[in-house]
């Protein structure tokens, strides 16, 4: 399949509104990767994603890094479900020392769960996050997308 992005921010809007219909239709979202490679062809990725402890998510870091070099990705949108810490103009360092070390912050009491997305292409990112909303009765939503300039983001993926 020949690729329909000619922008990142196309492709994270595609990667959101392709979340949102996952989500609605089975209440979750599996981690996924949408690619573009040099030729223009689109290739998916998709599968579980290890846990937080131990060293398989480097491992599949490592692997993933090689893959798209090896199918010459140009861009790409990672979609999963994720624990999000808004620090409210809060530096790193007011963060607990096990979280700055790598710690799951799903244990953190100002915690917030949503649908996180990572776009990217050379020299150029864009995150965007959708809260997941829980009401006491009923099924889940999701809130607003809200795309923003990825300079800010830190992690393995």
């Amino acid at each position: 399949m020949t690729s329909p992005f000619k922008t990142l921010e196309e492709l994270i809007r595609h990667g959101a509104e392709f979340a949102a219909d996952c989500f609605k239709q089975t209440g979750r979202l599996e981690p996924m990767w949408i690619c573009e490679t040099s030729s223009g062809d689109l290739m998916i990725v998709g599968g579980d994603m290890p846990s937080h402890i131990g060293n398989d998510r480097n491992k599949l870091a490592t692997m993933l890094k090689a893959a798209f070099r090896a199918h010459s990705v140009v861009r790409y949108v990672f979609m999963t479900e994720a624990w999000g810490l808004e620090c409210d103009g809060k530096s790193r360092q007011d963060l607990p020392a096990s979280i700055k070390a790598g710690a799951s912050i799903e244990s953190h009491p100002d915690r917030r769960e949503m649908i996180s997305l990572v776009a990217e292409e050379k020299g150029r990112h864009l995150m965007g996050t959708m809260y997941i909303l829980r009401p006491e009765h009923g099924s889940a939503t999701l809130s607003n997308f809200e795309v923003f300039d990825g300079d800010k983001i830190e992690g393995r993926f």
